[in-house]
């Protein structure tokens, strides 16, 4: 049994916090803030308008459409088959990865770490995204070459990465990743929210109940 579904909501929560994070730069505020210094940042973006690209299109995914599509984004996706889901705008297919990735302002994650997704962000793969656009990973740190994405960050073509996995876990404390000061780094926390516990709880009863009446189990 897999926990699909359980976790989605307070991924997909973490997802939209840390792209408000990186565009409104909640670090530039805080730093004013420990300074006591009444100082404005003329340089903030808006969420509105904006084009986000999911690679994966499963139950993270979705939540996440969802509630991008609340702030006024059109939503694409990129999965094996480039089937559609009513909760995007358009889906394409993993073959199209290069001329998906060009019309996406906000890059988000959320697809299993397999064979043929390991370094899927690639220098190759961040060289076809757009100018300044930001990435966001809560899949798996296998899926990003976390060297090349350093270097896009590092010469400016890539606004912001908000990190909740990583190759190797814990983070080493000698990352530079840590204290990138166009990177986010959470600790593989997102699934974590008060509501996790009760819906692992209704899911696994709930097959105890399927199991016992003799019929299909759930998230097999």
């Amino acid at each position: 049994m897999n926990a699909r579904d359980v976790y989605s909501i307070p991924m997909s929560e973490w997802v939209i916090l840390k792209i408000l994070e990186i565009y409104k730069n909640t670090r530039f505020f805080e730093r004013a803030q420990s300074r006591c210094e009444w100082v404005k940042n003329r340089e903030l973006l808006e969420l509105n308008g904006k084009t986000v690209g999911i690679i994966g299109t499963g139950s993270v995914g979705i939540e996440v459409a969802k509630r991008v599509k609340a702030f006024g984004c059109k939503v694409l996706g990129l999965n094996t088959s480039g089937s559609n889901n009513k909760y995007f705008d358009d889906c394409m297919s993993v073959n199209n990865i290069t001329r998906f990735l060009g019309q996406i302002d906000i890059v988000v994650l959320t697809l299993p770490l397999t064979d043929k997704t390991l370094n899927m962000i690639n220098q190759e793969t961040l060289n076809s995204m757009k100018d300044d656009s930001v990435l966001i990973n809560v899949s798996r740190g296998g899926i990003v070459s976390e060297n090349d994405l350093l270097r896009c960050l590092n010469n400016g073509k890539i606004r912001g990465a908000a990190l909740d996995v990583f190759d190797e876990e814990p983070l080493s404390k000698n990352s530079v990743l840590w204290k990138h000061p166009r990177v986010v780094v959470t600790p593989h926390n997102s699934f974590v929210s008060d509501n996790v516990s009760g819906r692992m709880f209704k899911l696994i009863y709930g097959n105890l109940e399927r199991f016992i009446n003799k019929r299909p189990l759930k998230h097999i």
